[in-house]
């Protein structure tokens, strides 16, 4: 069979019908089509489907996309790799559920992590705490956007979680019903003629009349799992300590009907009034009256007596300072799903790889370094590979915290390395959010990574000013395509003639 032709396609926004050749709308959210072609043989490879909720349109956005996959693959899609359980990665398949699970497209295999994996032990504890911890972080997000005017919590509300919550909302599929990331899973599951499980060091072949082999990397099935953020003892312990942030929160949103008398630091006599009996107004008395007064207020004071009394007096309640712990909670339940990140290197042609990482953060990427890989005859190591890495798929839209430095990019230093980013930097930096995407430290080390070489969803590489200064061969602009404003291609390997997706 001939070298395979392999060409990535990453979608972003379609282009509004007023803007200018210099605008472009990014993605917040990963949806990469493969295509391997050998002849007129040809496979396709989707990894994710997803946009951020509160995407404007995102609903019009994914089955735009998903339209353009059907087409594109004929209505067959020979391997569908879930990376992990956020809206930004899944959601696609729902707004789109009527194109991909409607008999519009075949899906013969699916990968999934072996976090997601029924029957896999580890697995069922982890989606148990995973679960619990989004259903508390729903409470959150409920409890702060209740909050009434003149609370601690009322001027920002969304900004003490940060729009962290929008990763692990459901995506709707119709007016009146939403499909969660789980549900997504089980709909992939049912569509697909195979499903995989996939643990690190497993190496196996994608399926379809073209293939490549796939060493997988990650997720690991050790501690390094739940670890975030980079430290200097590989034995440190991760999880909440008694006491902590993480600790008291999860003991304020703990079954209400549990027994929580030893919590409180009142005896039981004097726990008589819940906020529902102090401000309901057919129940009168003294003690109700002076609480609504000084702690639910809302009345201006009386000019006559300059009274303060009826001032509205609600900063001066403290019920509401447990949620100071949500937004922590929310970050490490965001960092601990992107650790779950189903990592994949593609073997190509003459030895190199093409790396697709999902959102994996500090602990996924070190427990590359922790197994041997077996590739035919050779067994490779983590920094090998990562040394002929020839394609890299910017982890987490090129946030700070999901590509690592000594371990990660510092050991990529193949002549020729592209990075791809799904980006939506406008979008991110709205005051809900604030993010920096992709972060600047990261940009500039991508860049220099790459020489310049860095594609971006949110913007043409010909008329980005960040990659100027570096001189960039005729090779690469002849590989890249980005003309349509609903994707970009880039021809990571062979002949030209096989570029058109």
């Amino acid at each position: 069979m001939d070298e395979p032709t392999v060409t990535v396609r990453m979608y972003r926004g379609p282009q509004p019908a007023d803007a200018g050749d210099e605008v472009r709308r990014g993605l917040l959210g990963d949806c990469f089509l493969l295509r391997l072609q050998a002849g007129s043989a040809k496979s396709f490879i989707l990894i994710d489907c997803g946009v951020l909720t509160g995407t404007p349109d995102a609903p019009g956005v994914m089955r735009a996309i998903a339209e353009d996959i059907r087409t594109t693959c004929g209505g067959r899609l020979d391997l569908v790799i879930t990376t992990h359980q956020h809206a930004d990665h899944l959601s696609g398949f729902a707004h789109a559920a009527s194109l991909f699970f409607g008999g519009a497209m075949q899906i013969d295999t699916v990968w999934m992590a072996w976090t997601e994996d029924p029957d896999d032990r580890q697995a069922s504890d982890i989606r148990e705490r995973f679960d619990h911890s989004r259903d508390k972080l729903k409470v959150i997000a409920e409890q702060v956007g209740n909050k009434r005017p003149g609370s601690a919590f009322a001027a920002a509300p969304r900004g003490l979680l940060a729009g962290l919550d929008a990763f692990i909302a459901a995506a709707p599929i119709s007016t009146t019903k939403r499909m969660t990331t789980g549900a997504v899973l089980d709909r992939l599951r049912r569509a697909a003629r195979d499903v995989r499980y996939l643990g690190p060091g497993a190496v196996l072949a994608t399926p379809g009349d073209v293939s490549l082999t796939a060493i997988v990397l990650a997720p690991p099935r050790s501690q390094r799992l739940f670890k975030d953020r980079p430290t200097k003892r590989d034995d440190e312990v991760y999880a909440a300590p008694s006491g902590s942030a993480d600790a008291l929160l999860d003991e304020a949103l703990a079954d209400p009907r549990a027994d929580r008398s030893k919590h409180s630091p009142f005896a039981p006599a004097e726990r008589r009034l819940t906020e529902t009996e102090v401000t309901n107004p057919k129940v009168d008395d003294e003690v109700r009256r002076w609480l609504r007064d000084r702690y639910y207020g809302t009345q201006p004071p009386d000019p006559l007596t300059k009274s303060e009394d009826a001032k509205e007096q609600t900063r001066r309640r403290i019920d509401g300072d447990w949620l100071a712990a949500a937004g922590d909670f929310a970050l490490k339940l965001d960092s601990d799903t992107n650790n779950t990140s189903l990592v994949i290197a593609f073997a190509l042609p003459g030895g190199d790889f093409m790396l697709f990482p999902g959102d994996a953060q500090v602990g996924n990427w070190e427990s590359w370094h922790d197994q041997p890989y077996k590739l035919g005859s050779r067994t490779l190591t983590a920094a090998r590979i990562l040394a002929r890495t020839r394609f890299y798929k910017v982890g987490h839209h090129g946030s700070h915290n999901a590509t690592l430095k000594g371990r990660g990019l510092a050991l990529m230093t193949h002549p020729s390395l592209v990075a791809m980013v799904s980006t939506d930097e406008a979008f991110a930096r709205l005051p809900a959010r604030g993010w920096q995407m992709p972060a600047g430290n990261t940009k500039r080390a991508l860049l220099n990574a790459t020489c310049g070489r860095l594609i971006r969803g949110d913007r043409r590489w010909r008329d980005d000013p960040d990659v100027r200064p570096y001189p960039v061969s005729g090779d690469f602009l002849a590989r890249l395509n980005e003309e349509n404003a609903l994707f970009v291609d880039y021809r990571i390997c062979g002949e030209e003639g096989g570029t058109t997706l």
